[in-house]
């Protein structure tokens, strides 16, 4: 008798593909759609962490049951589009679209497990603006403690700001250095890892110790760039000299990834429950229900109306031309309805209101990278009795000194958590003013009065 040969999980996963029903499909090409043409501007596309999570995406996907009637990620797809008709946030549209999918699948093909949904939220812009904005801090207490090392290995170092100064030369710990792409990058990994391992192993792990795991990996990751940030001084390797790249990956590899695949598979090994016996995945031919149907019909709907809605707010946006208060000295210049730009014969002034706590903040590192250029010496100063970032901007060509804080008129602050704490709570909105000049003493001149000439804050309470 011949033996019957035993499909693998990919093929597995292909036959059961075979046989879903029509609407499965359809409601995928749906969403597929609503995402490409709604949020094609907000997702990196062509960025390293999209495509990497695209590519794990069927590494990492594992259908554990039936399919059914399990609304668990339908109830989450709708309360997020809801919710974005009140708030219109892009981000929130893309959860509302993951969320979805997710039911789909569950209720198409099978349950499925959480690492997916751990891939979707690090393919997010939400992670990578995280990264740029929330690790200012991260990154001056980063530069304190390896030049403090330094010190203590005996080598004569000054720390400025993100910059530490040896030997005449200037090394930055930006966003690069830092590895925070790398960081994303890793986390990414670090999914595939636990999915390699569970396949290897044929056991799955908790979703109780996904967290801890990519707690250490975030830990791994701060100390690889502390070793390769020493390494670069040291060695006194700049950022032209083709080793500054290599280090970095050598860090990542020696410090972050080995350790992160034995850690995996150890807590796999140890702690994972065997799936050696695991049932082929099964997907009924018949609906799951016309309840189910028409639900899948009602959610997509929503997602599209709350696409719709988003789309409009955003439009109106940049149409709005209502006047902008004039401020002796300066042509104002209403960019759209939250971003007012004035100028004089040697300041950039922008004027950037935040309509919530849960938004973006357009932050300046963002907004100048995006024009090409580069940031350095980032540190926090005080100016006339305030407090604010300052930073050097470079394009190769030529040299600005840029400022920023967060006001509201009544309150000012460079803490992420500060405004959006105060916005929370009900306060005036915030609004984020970035100021720009040629020179260091003209930045200080132009802060000092902005902060101390009253229509600026007529600008902030009426916009």
């Amino acid at each position: 008798m011949e033996k019957k040969m035993e499909l693998s999980y990919p093929q597995r996963m292909l036959a059961a593909a075979a046989q879903l029903p029509i609407w499965v499909w359809v409601a995928f090409a749906g969403y597929a759609g609503v995402m490409f043409f709604s949020l094609h501007d907000y997702i990196g596309w062509q960025s390293a962490n999209v495509v990497l999570g695209l590519l794990a995406l069927p590494l990492v996907t594992r259908i554990t049951g039936k399919n059914g009637l399990n609304y668990r990620y339908g109830i989450l797809a709708m309360g997020a589009a809801v919710l974005s008709c009140y708030v219109p946030a892009n981000t929130l549209l893309y959860f509302s679209i993951v969320f979805a999918l997710l039911f789909v699948t569950e209720a198409g093909i099978g349950r499925i497990n959480l690492l997916p949904l751990i891939l979707a939220v690090l393919m997010s812009p939400l992670v990578q603006y995280a990264a740029d904005v929330f690790s200012f801090p991260i990154r001056l207490h980063l530069t304190q403690m390896v030049g403090q090392g330094m010190e203590l290995m005996g080598m004569e170092v000054t720390v400025r700001g993100n910059m530490i100064l040896y030997q005449n030369n200037e090394f930055a710990v930006d966003p690069a250095c830092m590895g925070l792409n790398m960081l994303v990058t890793s986390l990414i990994t670090g999914v595939m890892m636990m999915a390699v391992n569970q396949q290897r192993y044929k056991k799955i792990i908790s979703a109780r110790w996904i967290i801890p795991v990519m707690i250490c990996m975030v830990a791994l990751n701060i100390f690889s760039n502390s070793v390769r940030m020493v390494c670069l001084v040291l060695f006194n390797i700049l950022p032209d000299h083709p080793a500054h790249g290599w280090i970095g990956i050598a860090c990542l590899f020696l410090y972050v990834m080995l350790p992160a695949m034995w850690l995996s598979g150890w807590l796999i090994k140890r702690f994972g429950t065997d799936l050696s016996k695991m049932p082929p995945v099964q997907v009924s031919a018949r609906l799951t229900g016309w309840g189910m149907l028409a639900v899948q019909a009602l959610l997509l709907v929503s997602v599209s109306v709350a696409a719709t809605l988003i789309k409009k707010e955003k439009a109106a946006l940049h149409n709005d031309q209502s006047p902008v208060p004039a401020v002796a000295g300066f042509q104002s210049t209403r960019i759209d309805a939250s971003i007012v730009k004035l100028q004089d014969s040697s300041t950039l002034v922008y004027i950037k209101q935040i309509p919530g706590f849960y938004s973006g903040d357009h932050h300046p590192m963002i907004c100048w990278r995006g024009s090409g250029f580069s940031f350095r010496q980032i540190e926090q100063q005080q100016v006339a009795g305030t407090t604010l970032y300052t930073a050097l901007l470079t394009d190769g060509k030529q040299q600005l000194h840029t400022a920023w804080w967060y006001d509201n008129g009544s309150s000012r602050t460079v803490n992420q958590f500060v405004w959006r704490w105060d916005a929370f709570k009900g306060h005036l909105p915030y609004s984020l003013i970035n100021i720009t000049a040629s020179s260091e003493s003209e930045l200080k001149q132009a802060v000092t009065k902005v902060l101390n000439q009253q229509p600026f804050n007529s600008i902030l309470k009426g916009m």
